[in-house]
Formats: structure tokens, C-alpha cells, sequence
């Protein structure tokens, strides 16, 4: 069974299985949020059931 986060908001959203995996550097600033995310590419390497948070 595959997760899918409940809770408001999420009546009306559609989930999709991840097909392409890609690399994203950002600089951090000083509240640790992400800043300037900048796409470096999509890899082929790695499938998405290999990645994780």
C-alpha cells in the first residue's frame, strides 16, 4: 500500500507515481528554508523508488 498523506486541503489533489529522477542545488539560508533552487539535471542512474528523503 502506498502512502498518501491526508488531512485539509488534499480533496481535490492527485497524486502521480514518480517517473524521472533529477539533481536540484540551493543555497540555504539563515531560517533553513530552500532559497534559489536551480534544476542541474535529470538522471538516468537512479530509478525513484531508490531515493529517499
Amino acid at each position: 500500500m502506498k502512502y498518501v498523506p491526508s488531512g485539509s486541503n488534499n480533496e481535490d489533489t492527485v497524486w502521480l507515481e514518480p517517473t524521472l529522477v533529477c539533481t536540484v542545488e540551493y543555497m540555504l539560508n539563515d531560517k533553513d528554508s530552500l532559497r534559489q533552487p536551480v534544476l542541474k539535471g535529470i538522471r538516468e542512474d537512479k530509478l525513484p523508488n531508490e531515493c529517499r528523503e
